[in-house]
């Protein structure tokens, strides 16, 4: 039996299993080998990140380039180490102004406007990934991308000059 391309071409591994073997044998064996897929597939995202910063391509580390990116729709895939932390901020409710930085007297630089609230910027970097159609990549704990401060952007697109 030939599975069909569409199918054949999303088969990640084949578990070699008997009439006799446990259901619950085959299924941790097939998840123990998805897992490891996940783990590669992430591994490969990081150093195309990787490759794209060293060679100044597509792409952006560090959580402000990350957050502009992102404002911009820019982001063609947002990358996330799971232990990245990038503390808490805050958005203007008039501008949508994000900051890691607390505002001076509570008041928006980029408008004015008093009307801000805390952020979890993690989750917000996110939201906006998901709002602008771009690709999330949580990769569990990677030394390359937390030496890029654990977290980056592939890009669709070069802003022009």
């Amino acid at each position: 039996n030939v599975l069909p391309k569409h199918l054949a071409s999303k088969l990640v591994d084949i578990v070699v299993a008997s009439e006799r073997d446990r259901l619950t044998d085959v299924v941790s064996a097939a998840l123990v080998s998805f897992v490891e897929r996940i783990k590669l597939e992430s591994q490969t995202v990081v150093e195309r990140l990787h490759r794209q910063i060293n060679t100044h391509g597509l792409a952006v580390i560090g959580t402000v380039a990350t957050l502009n990116t992102l404002k911009w729709g820019q982001a063609d895939m947002l990358v996330l180490d799971k232990s990245y932390d990038p503390g808490p901020g805050w958005m203007c409710e008039a501008c949508k102004a994000i900051s890691l930085n607390r505002a001076l007297h509570n008041i928006c630089p980029e408008c004015g406007s008093e009307e801000l609230r805390d952020l979890n910027v993690k989750e917000e970097m996110v939201r906006m990934a998901e709002r602008s159609g771009c690709r999330v990549e949580i990769v569990d704990h990677n030394d390359v991308l937390m030496r890029f401060g654990g977290v980056g952007c592939l890009l669709r697109y070069r802003m022009p000059a």
